[in-house]
């Protein structure tokens, strides 16, 4: 592992922590819990976009860690579905599920992905990638046996699916890196984490 300092990622999800471990990046996963929809329905109201949104969730999440810990670095991180000019929710059905993948089948959503990276000494460095993907038309037998295998899997995931797996076959173009489609701009996290010096060079 080549990191210098305590990291704590602000999240739960298993997918982002891979991402770190993955990178050789030593850290602790601690959940931060927030009020998420609430929060992005009064920035919706105050009229702010997208990437605004993102980079306030995980700026908050980073900030519910630092109350906890103040000598470490925390990752925040969080991401925006959108699809037809409206943030969408996370799904609580398998059928939900269904009704979102059909509909985004040949159109192109966007997945909008803000990180905060908090340091010890009180700065913090927010950024947002905005990833544009573009849906294959597939049958609904397809889709159907998608969910009937991987919904426990995707579940969790606004979008329904996970492009490290299976997912990948309803994808015909990105825009960006599959990093911030999966969750986090793990690249421009560790150019941050380098620049500052929190990590050997």
């Amino acid at each position: 592992m080549h990191t210098v300092n305590k990291v704590i990622l602000a999240s739960q999800s298993s997918v982002r922590q891979q991402m770190l471990e993955r990178a050789g990046i030593s850290f602790v996963a601690r959940p931060a819990h927030l009020d998420e929809e609430r929060l992005i329905e009064q920035m919706v109201q105050e009229g702010a976009g997208f990437s605004e949104i993102a980079i306030a969730l995980a700026q908050a999440k980073a900030a519910v860690i630092r109350r906890s810990d103040e000598s470490a670095v925390i990752i925040g991180c969080d991401q925006l579905l959108v699809f037809e000019g409206q943030i969408l929710s996370k799904v609580s059905s398998r059928e939900e599920a269904a009704e979102r993948l059909f509909s985004m089948q040949g159109k192109t959503h966007a997945l909008v992905t803000g990180a905060a990276v908090l340091t010890p000494d009180g700065s913090c460095e927010a950024l947002a990638v905005e990833s544009l993907v573009s849906m294959r038309v597939l049958s609904s037998r397809w889709i159907e046996n998608y969910l009937a295998e991987h919904y426990e899997e995707v579940r969790h995931s606004v979008t329904c699916y996970q492009i490290e797996g299976l997912g990948a076959q309803m994808i015909a173009h990105l825009s960006s890196d599959n990093f911030s489609v999966m969750g986090m701009p793990l690249l421009e996290i560790i150019g941050i984490l380098r620049a500052k010096g929190l990590m050997e060079q």
